[in-house]
């Protein structure tokens, strides 16, 4: 059975997030609701409950959808960003598709705008462990809900970041996962801790930690939604994307033809080995969008 390896960078936020709580310095006043957009940065490896890898189309199309509506918008500004100070530094806790958006509009290669500051909601001095649980609750809200593989990450990571100190039903309630789940975390965790693996625990994903510790080789097995899988994916999207742009994902007749193209099993494939989140809602609106167009 192989070692584990790091699949996330965890630690290293937290270390920088630690290092601004040792040499932080005064909360800067804010006057009008609004912080220059170049002064908040990200700190997503501990503060964001959601993978980059999943639901790539749903979170594009949302970020499409909130350029759109700050670009037709006064001042062209969208809801206020939650922001927290770390010591050193503003960090985004809720809005990362809010700045994907200004971003967007930011570097537009035929008409970008000049978003120089953007509306804040500032949350009250805390520790980063408290600010990252507040940005866990925002999260739970947002509308574009986690997927099952973001809840068991998350609440792998809660379980693996020291200090804590939540009990069991808490990290279950919080993360969306069962009791029963946060048990053989815990477990596989304290077997972790004293296998003198060379790993830090919160780097890792909670598959692979799963399959090491069922005794499985967690590089040769491929479960659905291993990284492998959601890389592969990730690139494919990508250069679609790049060489279709918008066109192919907002246009539900050229997806109907790709699908029928590579067969016409295809959608039963997508809802039978589950390869996207959501396909049987997918395909039960695509069919009362034909009965109605019928």
């Amino acid at each position: 059975m192989s070692d584990l390896k790091k699949k996330f960078d965890c630690s290293r936020g937290i270390r920088m997030l630690e290092d601004d709580a040792e040499n932080a310095l005064p909360q800067p006043a804010i006057t009008d609701g609004r912080l220059p957009f170049e002064e908040i940065v990200n700190a997503d490896s501990v503060m964001q409950p959601r993978l980059p890898t999943e639901r790539l189309l749903d979170k594009q199309e949302h970020i499409d959808e909130l350029a759109k509506t700050a670009r037709h918008n006064e001042n062209h500004e969208l809801d206020p960003v939650t922001v927290w100070w770390s010591g050193r530094r503003w960090i985004v806790i809720d809005g990362y598709n809010r700045m994907a958006a200004y971003t967007r509009l930011r570097t537009h290669k035929f008409a970008p705008l000049k978003i120089e500051r953007v509306p804040v909601t500032v949350l009250p001095p805390c520790s980063w462990r408290e600010a990252r649980l507040r940005a866990e609750e925002a999260n739970v809200k947002n509308k574009l809900s986690l997927t099952e593989n973001e809840k068991t990450e998350n609440a792998w990571k809660t379980c693996a970041i020291e200090g804590l100190n939540m009990s069991k039903p808490e990290i279950a309630r919080r993360s969306g996962v069962s009791v029963a789940t946060i048990d053989r975390m815990r477990a596989a965790l304290k077997k972790l801790n004293e296998s003198g693996q060379v790993c830090i625990p919160v780097d890792q994903s909670w598959a692979d930690v799963w399959a090491w510790f069922k005794g499985r080789d967690a590089e040769h097995e491929k479960p659905k939604g291993t990284e492998w899988e959601r890389q592969m994916a990730t690139s494919i999207i990508r250069d679609l994307r790049r060489k279709h742009g918008k066109v192919m994902f907002s246009n539900p007749t050229i997806l109907d033809m790709v699908f029928k193209a590579l067969g016409p099993r295809m959608p039963k494939r997508l809802v039978l080995d589950e390869w996207r989140e959501g396909a049987v809602e997918w395909l039960e609106c695509d069919c009362e969008h034909n009965r109605m167009e019928a």
